[in-house]
Protein backbone atom coordinates (compact mmCIF):
# COMPACT_ATOMS: atom_id res chain seq x y z
CA UNK A 1 0.00 0.00 0.00
CA UNK A 2 2.64 2.97 0.81
CA UNK A 3 4.42 1.64 -2.85
CA UNK A 4 0.94 2.10 -4.29
CA UNK A 5 0.69 5.76 -2.08
CA UNK A 6 4.32 7.12 -3.28
CA UNK A 7 3.13 6.25 -7.14
CA UNK A 8 0.28 8.32 -6.64
CA UNK A 9 2.24 10.60 -5.32
CA UNK A 10 5.07 10.69 -7.75
CA UNK A 11 1.89 10.95 -10.74
CA UNK A 12 0.28 14.09 -9.87
CA UNK A 13 3.65 16.13 -8.29
CA UNK A 14 4.44 18.64 -10.56
CA UNK A 15 7.59 18.15 -12.64
CA UNK A 16 9.05 21.62 -11.40
CA UNK A 17 8.56 24.28 -9.24
CA UNK A 18 9.54 27.77 -9.95
CA UNK A 19 9.95 30.34 -6.86
CA UNK A 20 10.92 33.79 -7.35
CA UNK A 21 9.92 37.48 -8.29
CA UNK A 22 8.60 38.51 -11.71
CA UNK A 23 9.85 41.99 -12.62
CA UNK A 24 8.63 44.87 -14.59
CA UNK A 25 11.61 46.08 -16.47
CA UNK A 26 12.21 49.66 -18.16
CA UNK A 27 14.17 49.69 -21.33
CA UNK A 28 14.35 52.57 -23.46
CA UNK A 29 11.25 54.17 -21.23
CA UNK A 30 9.33 50.84 -22.51
CA UNK A 31 7.97 48.38 -19.50
CA UNK A 32 7.79 44.80 -20.23
CA UNK A 33 7.57 41.63 -17.94
CA UNK A 34 10.79 40.32 -16.83
CA UNK A 35 12.57 38.42 -14.07
CA UNK A 36 14.22 35.01 -13.98
CA UNK A 37 11.27 33.00 -13.29
CA UNK A 38 9.85 34.92 -16.79
CA UNK A 39 12.48 32.95 -18.75
CA UNK A 40 12.22 30.10 -16.84
CA UNK A 41 8.01 29.78 -17.23
CA UNK A 42 8.58 30.48 -21.16
CA UNK A 43 11.48 27.77 -21.47
CA UNK A 44 9.41 25.16 -19.56
CA UNK A 45 6.81 26.45 -21.67
CA UNK A 46 8.23 25.70 -25.36
CA UNK A 47 9.42 22.23 -23.78
CA UNK A 48 5.51 21.47 -22.90
CA UNK A 49 5.79 21.05 -19.42
CA UNK A 50 3.91 22.90 -16.54
CA UNK A 51 4.96 24.14 -13.51
CA UNK A 52 3.81 25.29 -10.29
CA UNK A 53 4.82 28.77 -10.19
CA UNK A 54 5.00 30.94 -7.02
CA UNK A 55 5.78 34.91 -7.39
CA UNK A 56 4.99 38.07 -5.55
CA UNK A 57 3.19 41.04 -7.33
CA UNK A 58 1.18 44.45 -7.13
CA UNK A 59 -2.69 43.56 -8.61
CA UNK A 60 -1.51 45.36 -11.88
CA UNK A 61 1.46 43.20 -12.45
CA UNK A 62 1.43 41.69 -16.20
CA UNK A 63 1.24 37.75 -15.26
CA UNK A 64 -0.02 36.58 -18.83
CA UNK A 65 3.81 35.04 -19.37
CA UNK A 66 2.30 32.71 -16.83
CA UNK A 67 -0.92 31.33 -18.38
CA UNK A 68 -0.06 27.89 -19.33
CA UNK A 69 1.17 26.94 -15.71
CA UNK A 70 -0.28 26.88 -12.12
CA UNK A 71 0.26 30.30 -10.87
CA UNK A 72 0.20 31.30 -7.31
CA UNK A 73 0.42 34.96 -6.48
CA UNK A 74 1.45 36.57 -3.22
CA UNK A 75 -0.17 40.16 -3.13
CA UNK A 76 2.09 42.92 -3.04
CA UNK A 77 1.74 46.48 -2.73
CA UNK A 78 5.01 46.72 -5.14
CA UNK A 79 6.23 44.25 -7.93
CA UNK A 80 9.71 44.28 -8.36
CA UNK A 81 10.96 47.10 -10.92
CA UNK A 82 14.68 47.75 -12.80
CA UNK A 83 15.39 50.22 -14.84
CA UNK A 84 17.99 48.87 -17.63
CA UNK A 85 20.14 51.26 -18.83
CA UNK A 86 23.51 50.76 -20.78
CA UNK A 87 26.79 52.43 -21.95
CA UNK A 88 27.39 54.33 -24.87
CA UNK A 89 30.47 52.09 -25.82
CA UNK A 90 28.55 48.97 -25.89
CA UNK A 91 26.33 46.48 -24.25
CA UNK A 92 27.21 46.94 -20.62
CA UNK A 93 24.14 46.64 -19.34
CA UNK A 94 23.21 48.49 -15.68
CA UNK A 95 20.36 48.31 -13.57
CA UNK A 96 18.06 50.65 -11.04
CA UNK A 97 15.76 49.18 -8.67
CA UNK A 98 12.81 51.48 -8.42
CA UNK A 99 10.28 49.24 -6.56
CA UNK A 100 10.43 46.31 -4.92
CA UNK A 101 8.12 44.25 -2.93
CA UNK A 102 8.40 43.84 1.10
CA UNK A 103 6.98 40.14 0.89
CA UNK A 104 10.02 37.43 0.97
CA UNK A 105 8.85 33.92 -0.18
CA UNK A 106 9.30 30.61 1.81
CA UNK A 107 8.11 27.13 1.54
CA UNK A 108 5.01 28.31 3.31
CA UNK A 109 3.86 30.49 0.42
CA UNK A 110 3.78 27.25 -2.05
CA UNK A 111 0.73 24.42 -2.03
CA UNK A 112 1.38 21.63 -0.48
CA UNK A 113 1.36 19.48 -4.20
CA UNK A 114 3.44 22.05 -5.55
CA UNK A 115 6.14 21.46 -2.29
CA UNK A 116 6.52 17.96 -3.83
CA UNK A 117 7.65 18.59 -7.16
CA UNK A 118 10.59 16.73 -8.27
CA UNK A 119 12.55 20.07 -9.56
CA UNK A 120 12.58 23.34 -7.87
CA UNK A 121 14.22 26.15 -9.18
CA UNK A 122 14.77 29.31 -6.96
CA UNK A 123 15.26 32.13 -8.58
CA UNK A 124 16.23 35.42 -6.57
CA UNK A 125 17.21 38.57 -8.27
CA UNK A 126 17.35 40.47 -4.59
CA UNK A 127 18.94 39.31 -1.65
CA UNK A 128 15.19 39.48 0.05
CA UNK A 129 13.16 37.77 -2.91
CA UNK A 130 13.51 34.20 -1.42
CA UNK A 131 13.82 32.18 1.86
CA UNK A 132 15.79 29.47 0.23
CA UNK A 133 16.69 27.70 3.55
CA UNK A 134 12.78 26.89 4.37
CA UNK A 135 13.10 25.48 1.10
CA UNK A 136 15.91 22.95 2.12
CA UNK A 137 14.32 22.16 5.17
CA UNK A 138 11.15 21.01 3.48
CA UNK A 139 13.64 18.81 1.04
CA UNK A 140 15.10 17.30 3.93
CA UNK A 141 12.23 15.53 5.14
CA UNK A 142 10.65 15.11 1.69
CA UNK A 143 13.90 13.43 -0.50
CA UNK A 144 13.67 10.16 1.33
CA UNK A 145 10.23 9.19 0.12
CA UNK A 146 10.01 11.57 -2.83
CA UNK A 147 13.43 12.68 -4.70
CA UNK A 148 14.10 16.33 -5.20
CA UNK A 149 16.61 18.64 -6.81
CA UNK A 150 16.94 22.34 -6.40
CA UNK A 151 18.45 24.69 -8.63
CA UNK A 152 19.58 27.71 -6.98
CA UNK A 153 20.34 30.83 -9.58
CA UNK A 154 22.16 32.66 -6.72
CA UNK A 155 22.55 36.28 -8.64
CA UNK A 156 20.19 37.53 -6.45
CA UNK A 157 22.11 37.08 -3.47
CA UNK A 158 25.23 38.31 -4.86
CA UNK A 159 23.33 42.11 -4.99
CA UNK A 160 23.25 44.84 -3.03
CA UNK A 161 22.05 48.27 -3.80
CA UNK A 162 22.80 51.69 -3.58
CA UNK A 163 20.94 54.99 -2.12
CA UNK A 164 20.22 55.96 -5.46
CA UNK A 165 18.93 51.88 -6.23
CA UNK A 166 21.75 50.96 -7.73
CA UNK A 167 22.39 47.29 -8.18
CA UNK A 168 26.12 46.45 -6.74
CA UNK A 169 27.48 43.24 -6.58
CA UNK A 170 29.38 41.64 -3.68
CA UNK A 171 33.07 40.74 -3.72
CA UNK A 172 32.50 37.45 -1.83
CA UNK A 173 29.85 34.81 -1.45
CA UNK A 174 27.01 36.72 1.15
CA UNK A 175 26.23 35.26 4.19
CA UNK A 176 21.99 34.74 2.75
CA UNK A 177 23.69 32.61 -0.38
CA UNK A 178 25.81 30.57 1.81
CA UNK A 179 23.04 29.60 3.92
CA UNK A 180 21.16 28.48 0.87
CA UNK A 181 23.26 25.64 0.02
CA UNK A 182 23.01 22.26 0.62
CA UNK A 183 22.95 18.82 -0.05
CA UNK A 184 20.73 18.51 -3.40
CA UNK A 185 21.29 21.54 -4.76
CA UNK A 186 23.16 22.28 -7.89
CA UNK A 187 24.13 26.22 -8.20
CA UNK A 188 24.17 28.64 -11.17
CA UNK A 189 26.21 32.03 -11.43
CA UNK A 190 27.65 33.84 -14.10
CA UNK A 191 30.85 35.26 -14.18
CA UNK A 192 30.00 38.14 -13.26
CA UNK A 193 29.13 37.08 -9.69
CA UNK A 194 32.03 34.87 -9.36
CA UNK A 195 35.52 36.66 -10.51
CA UNK A 196 35.54 39.08 -8.01
CA UNK A 197 35.37 35.81 -5.61
CA UNK A 198 38.91 34.38 -4.22
CA UNK A 199 39.59 30.82 -4.82
CA UNK A 200 38.71 29.66 -0.63
CA UNK A 201 35.70 31.40 -1.66
CA UNK A 202 34.87 29.53 -4.60
CA UNK A 203 35.74 26.33 -2.95
CA UNK A 204 33.65 26.87 0.21
CA UNK A 205 30.30 27.62 -2.27
CA UNK A 206 31.25 24.10 -4.54
CA UNK A 207 31.70 22.22 -1.22
CA UNK A 208 28.48 23.22 0.23
CA UNK A 209 26.38 22.16 -2.67
CA UNK A 210 26.47 19.11 -5.21
CA UNK A 211 27.77 21.10 -8.06
CA UNK A 212 28.24 24.57 -9.59
CA UNK A 213 27.59 25.99 -12.55
CA UNK A 214 29.68 29.48 -13.49
CA UNK A 215 27.95 30.85 -17.02
CA UNK A 216 31.06 32.65 -19.46
CA UNK A 217 29.30 34.09 -22.17
CA UNK A 218 30.58 33.14 -25.43
CA UNK A 219 32.88 31.21 -23.54
CA UNK A 220 30.53 28.76 -22.87
CA UNK A 221 30.28 27.61 -19.11
CA UNK A 222 31.91 25.70 -16.20
CA UNK A 223 30.75 22.82 -14.36
CA UNK A 224 32.53 22.58 -10.70
CA UNK A 225 32.27 19.43 -8.29
CA UNK A 226 33.82 18.80 -5.21
CA UNK A 227 36.75 15.72 -5.48
CA UNK A 228 36.17 16.09 -9.42
CA UNK A 229 38.09 18.48 -12.18
CA UNK A 230 36.36 20.81 -13.32
CA UNK A 231 34.24 20.10 -16.86
CA UNK A 232 34.28 23.10 -19.61
CA UNK A 233 30.88 23.27 -21.18
CA UNK A 234 31.59 24.59 -25.18
CA UNK A 235 28.90 27.57 -25.88
CA UNK A 236 27.07 26.48 -29.43
CA UNK A 237 28.13 29.08 -32.04
CA UNK A 238 25.04 31.36 -33.64
CA UNK A 239 24.92 33.04 -36.35
CA UNK A 240 24.49 36.28 -34.80
CA UNK A 241 24.21 37.29 -30.80
CA UNK A 242 21.31 39.26 -30.72
CA UNK A 243 20.25 40.44 -27.23
CA UNK A 244 21.48 37.62 -24.24
CA UNK A 245 19.27 38.64 -21.62
CA UNK A 246 17.40 35.48 -20.20
CA UNK A 247 20.24 33.40 -21.64
CA UNK A 248 21.53 32.47 -17.90
CA UNK A 249 17.98 31.69 -16.70
CA UNK A 250 17.35 29.80 -19.81
CA UNK A 251 20.77 27.36 -18.85
CA UNK A 252 19.91 26.95 -15.55
CA UNK A 253 16.00 25.60 -16.24
CA UNK A 254 17.60 23.60 -19.33
CA UNK A 255 20.27 22.26 -17.15
CA UNK A 256 17.66 20.90 -14.28
CA UNK A 257 15.23 19.53 -16.88
CA UNK A 258 17.88 17.62 -18.49
CA UNK A 259 19.32 16.24 -14.75
CA UNK A 260 16.05 15.37 -13.75
CA UNK A 261 15.58 13.51 -17.04
CA UNK A 262 19.05 11.48 -16.52
CA UNK A 263 20.77 13.01 -19.35
CA UNK A 264 24.33 12.37 -19.37
CA UNK A 265 25.22 15.42 -21.38
CA UNK A 266 22.77 18.39 -18.99
CA UNK A 267 25.52 20.94 -19.71
CA UNK A 268 25.31 20.25 -23.55
CA UNK A 269 22.01 20.44 -23.81
CA UNK A 270 21.63 23.91 -21.48
CA UNK A 271 24.52 25.12 -23.78
CA UNK A 272 22.14 24.57 -26.68
CA UNK A 273 18.79 26.21 -24.72
CA UNK A 274 21.15 29.15 -24.26
CA UNK A 275 22.10 29.96 -27.95
CA UNK A 276 18.79 29.49 -28.66
CA UNK A 277 17.65 32.45 -27.06
CA UNK A 278 20.75 34.85 -27.73
CA UNK A 279 19.72 35.09 -31.34
CA UNK A 280 16.23 36.79 -30.29
CA UNK A 281 15.64 40.39 -29.50
CA UNK A 282 15.01 41.60 -26.19
CA UNK A 283 11.79 43.18 -27.53
CA UNK A 284 10.09 40.13 -27.79
CA UNK A 285 11.50 38.37 -25.06
CA UNK A 286 10.45 36.35 -23.08
CA UNK A 287 7.03 35.94 -25.27
CA UNK A 288 8.75 34.47 -28.36
CA UNK A 289 10.53 31.70 -26.72
CA UNK A 290 7.22 29.59 -25.40
CA UNK A 291 6.76 28.98 -29.28
CA UNK A 292 10.64 27.69 -30.13
CA UNK A 293 10.41 24.66 -31.53
CA UNK A 294 13.73 24.29 -31.91
CA UNK A 295 14.56 25.05 -28.35
CA UNK A 296 12.04 22.70 -27.50
CA UNK A 297 14.38 19.80 -29.26
CA UNK A 298 17.26 20.60 -27.16
CA UNK A 299 15.60 19.76 -24.17
CA UNK A 300 14.81 16.04 -22.70
CA UNK A 301 11.81 15.24 -20.60
CA UNK A 302 11.27 13.51 -17.89
CA UNK A 303 9.17 10.58 -17.59
CA UNK A 304 5.62 10.45 -17.88
CA UNK A 305 3.25 9.41 -15.45
CA UNK A 306 1.94 7.02 -18.25
CA UNK A 307 5.63 5.42 -17.88
CA UNK A 308 5.81 5.17 -14.22
CA UNK A 309 2.44 3.36 -14.39
CA UNK A 310 3.74 0.78 -17.36
CA UNK A 311 6.94 0.22 -15.48
CA UNK A 312 4.47 -0.65 -12.09
CA UNK A 313 2.09 -3.01 -14.17
CA UNK A 314 5.78 -5.03 -14.63
CA UNK A 315 6.00 -5.03 -10.81
CA UNK A 316 2.70 -5.07 -8.75
CA UNK A 317 -1.34 -6.65 -9.33
CA UNK A 318 -2.51 -3.47 -11.50
CA UNK A 319 -5.34 -3.47 -10.41
CA UNK A 320 -4.84 -2.24 -7.46
CA UNK A 321 -3.85 0.77 -8.54
CA UNK A 322 -7.94 1.53 -8.86
CA UNK A 323 -7.60 3.13 -5.65
CA UNK A 324 -5.87 6.05 -7.09
CA UNK A 325 -6.18 6.54 -10.57
CA UNK A 326 -9.42 6.87 -13.10
CA UNK A 327 -10.58 3.74 -15.15
CA UNK A 328 -9.58 5.49 -18.47
CA UNK A 329 -5.54 6.33 -16.41
CA UNK A 330 -5.86 2.30 -15.92
CA UNK A 331 -6.88 1.29 -19.49
CA UNK A 332 -3.90 3.13 -21.14
CA UNK A 333 -1.36 1.93 -18.79
CA UNK A 334 -2.10 -1.30 -19.16
CA UNK A 335 -2.73 -1.61 -22.67
CA UNK A 336 0.57 -0.05 -23.54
Amino acid sequence: MAVLILLALECIRPRVLLVGNVTVDIVHGNHTVGGAISYAAAVLEAQGTKACVVTTASEDADLSIFAKHDLHVVPDNETLTFAHSYTWWGHKRMLHVTARPSTTLDVRHVPFICRLAKTVLIMPLMPTDVNSPSFLRWRKYQNPLLSQQIGLAAQGYQRDTAPDGKVLAHSSPHPLFLDSLGEGVSVFLSDIESDPWSHEDLMKVVSSSDRVLITKGEKGAEEITEGQASVEIDAVKVEKVVDTNGAGDTFATAYMLALAAGSAEPGLEASRAAAQIVTKPQSCKPWCITSDELLASCIHSNPSCMEWLSFMKTSFDVPKLRLFYSPAVLNEATES
